[in-house]
């Protein structure tokens, strides 16, 4: 259930990218975001780009398809960064510690593929979801699962989004 706020966005690399700072900016230890879309959406790159802007080395970030998860500190924010596409069901979860290191709050969490295990999501969590527009442009839809994540996401984003590709102001939709 969605507790606050659902902002979608259109953005093209700049706006991704302000994005990606964004939401770096907000994320915290224990946090959990959970990203969906199809293949070629985005969901690696905005990992990427939050990755960077947290004070690692984007370059190091890749998908971890066959790993299922990578970890990667040095940054502001120590995050794990796990890929969901081949996993069966959340079941598979627990051979990669899923619970432990939910419980441990010592790191953001990242998935990819988030929509392949919801049932093992926490609740407390941003859901992100990237859909093609076209070649240049993804849709950024962003829907806080938590009153803790509404009230951030409430600081910084108001009553109005901003729709660059249409270069319009559209009103914020509240579920």
């Amino acid at each position: 259930m969605t507790i606050d706020e659902r902002i979608s966005r259109v953005c093209d690399e700049a706006a991704m990218r302000r994005e990606a700072r964004r939401l770096a900016d907000l994320l915290r230890p224990g946090d959990c975001l959970a990203l969906s879309g199809p293949l070629g959406a985005g969901k690696t790159t905005l990992v990427r780009a939050v990755a960077e802007h947290l004070g690692m080395d984007p370059a190091e970030v890749s998908s971890p398809t066959f790993t299922i998860c990578q970890e990667y500190d040095g940054g502001r924010v120590p995050l794990s960064h796990l890929d969901a596409y081949r996993l069966s069901g959340p079941d598979e979860l627990e051979t990669i510690g899923w619970a432990e290191m939910l419980d441990a709050g010592e790191r953001a969490v990242i998935i990819e593929w988030a929509d392949r295990i919801t049932e093992a999501l926490p609740a407390d969590r941003l859901d992100i979801t990237l859909d093609h527009v076209d070649e240049q442009h993804r849709r950024m839809t962003i829907e806080c699962r938590s009153r803790r994540w509404a009230d951030r996401m409430h600081d910084e984003t108001r009553d109005q989004v901003r729709d660059p590709m249409h270069d319009q102001t559209h009103d914020q939709t509240h579920d």
